[in-house]
């Protein structure tokens, strides 16, 4: 699991797209990021869910949860 990638890293590894506010914006900036790397050949990407930096509360991390399953 890397946050960065290099040509066949997609082959052997994952991609994580970094430490990200919990808030609504950054919850759809994560699933237009982990679209873009599915496109640009990257099947294994993903972020964190419900955030990593800030307080998400309990209804934004059920609507986070609920994109991440799909």
């Amino acid at each position: 699991m890397s946050k960065s990638s290099a040509a066949g890293h997609s082959k052997f590894g994952t991609t994580y797209l970094g430490d990200i506010e919990s808030n609504s914006m950054n919850m759809g900036f994560s699933v237009t990021n982990t679209m873009s790397n599915n496109i640009l050949g990257m099947p294994l990407s993903g972020a964190d869910v419900c955030g990593s930096n800030g307080n998400s509360g309990a209804e934004l991390c059920a609507r986070w949860y609920t994109i991440a399953a799909f």
